[in-house]
């Protein structure tokens, strides 16, 4: 193996964040509303819905809605170059692909707009890894385990055979994703704790 056998590319985008607002065509993409219209926002105030600055009506709601799918549209279409260009030089036999974010974003579901001082629901804390490995017997399976964002560390590491220092927290989801395993990180205990805000 030479050293361009193996190979890391971390690709990261911004987007899809706020403010939501695209050209055209992703601007009207998914609304009949005019983007430039000054009464419609692309960057909502954060909060529960209907209080304060946060409060939007349902035609602003919407066409906030519809300016963030816009964006998931146009990140879609350039992540899908690089997964493309995977296809170009015939790489998938020997490539591993993870995809994942590091939080999610409300538009108004639970009562909520944004993320900060919002409750923490599947929407926003939930954001499992998409894996596509060459030896993956889970490939186009949903995969019922407990992994966290700090677990990408160790498991780009052990992907590349690289050693996993001791001192880290991270571990790796490898032996899962080769079937080795069929659980990675332990569900918290049922009478733990948690403080939700309503």
């Amino acid at each position: 193996m030479t050293a361009l056998d193996q190979w890391f590319t971390y690709v990261d985008s911004f987007d899809v964040h706020e403010p939501f607002h695209w050209p055209k065509p992703y601007a009207s993409m998914c609304t009949d509303e005019n983007p430039r219209d000054p009464e419609l926002t692309f960057w909502h105030h954060y909060g529960r819905v209907g209080e304060g600055l946060a409060e939007l009506s349902e035609r602003e709601l919407d066409f906030v809605r519809a300016q963030f799918a816009g964006k998931v549209t146009i990140v879609d279409r350039w992540f899908g170059r690089v997964l493309n260009a995977l296809d170009d030089i015939d790489a998938w036999d020997d490539t591993v692909v993870i995809v994942t974010a590091d939080h999610g974003h409300y538009l108004g579901e639970h009562g909520w707009r944004g993320k900060p001082h919002a409750p923490r629901y599947d929407e926003l804390a939930r954001t499992p890894p998409l894996v596509w490995h060459p030896d993956d017997i889970h490939n186009n399976e949903r995969v019922d385990a407990l992994t966290t964002a700090v677990d990408l560390y160790a498991t780009f590491l052990d992907t590349m055979d690289v050693s996993i220092p001791e001192h880290v927290h991270s571990e790796s989801f490898l032996p899962l994703i080769l079937g080795e395993r069929d659980s990675h990180r332990e569900l918290p205990h049922p009478t733990a704790r948690l403080t939700v805000r309503a």
